[in-house]
């Protein structure tokens, strides 16, 4: 690794640990490490792609280039640049995996209140997050010949996005104001609880 690729690791690990802390004051301790794991990895894997870009792995052998799935042809070639080193696989598993998860909490959390405003923000914020999954998605469907266009567009493209979901999450009602009416979990309405006269 070079000096300069190790530098930029140290300042992402640095940033991981400052985001971390100020998620914490919004959110539990685990919580707070999953959301800055899987919001803050992406960007800085989209910057670290500009620069140094990422492999493909469709020309590690004699695939066809203008077929879809064109890495397939060479799955079984190289185990680490298919499958830890190349837009087609790697980008897309890993894009694919935090955001993933990031909809499984964000979910959560939206079926957690009855706040119509909080479970909006939540929906856009799942919704955002499918869109990088989809954009990801094409750096293993495009053919080689289009993925080597794509792919740097998808980098810029990618970067843009992921700075807006986090401006957007931190802007977004997590918890409700005092002077608001008391959110009531879901899962803890009771028809039969109800009486005559709250009724």
């Amino acid at each position: 690794m070079e000096a300069v690729q190790l530098y930029f690791a140290i300042l992402c690990i640095v940033l991981l640990g400052v985001a971390c802390y100020f998620y914490w004051k919004r959110f539990a301790l685990l919580k707070a490490v999953m959301f800055t794991v899987c919001l803050i990895t992406p960007p800085m894997s989209h910057v670290w792609h500009i620069i140094w870009g990422e492999g493909y792995a469709y020309q590690l052998c004699d695939s066809d280039p203008d077929s879809l799935f064109s890495w397939t042809a060479c799955a079984g070639v190289d185990f680490y640049e298919v499958y830890l080193n190349s837009y087609e696989v790697a980008v897309f598993l890993e894009i694919t995996l935090l955001r993933g998860i990031v909809i499984y909490f964000a979910q959560k959390h939206r079926e957690s209140t009855m706040n119509y405003e909080v479970r909006t923000w939540w929906l856009y914020f799942i919704i955002l997050q499918v869109i990088c999954i989809v954009l990801a998605l094409m750096l293993s469907v495009f053919p080689g010949n289009i993925l080597v266009d794509y792919a740097p567009i998808y980098n810029i493209l990618a970067l843009l996005i992921s700075i807006f979901i986090l401006y957007f999450f931190e802007i977004m009602p997590v918890k409700k104001k005092r002077d608001e009416e008391e959110e009531i979990p879901l899962k803890e309405l009771d028809p039969e609880s109800i009486s005559d006269s709250d009724i």
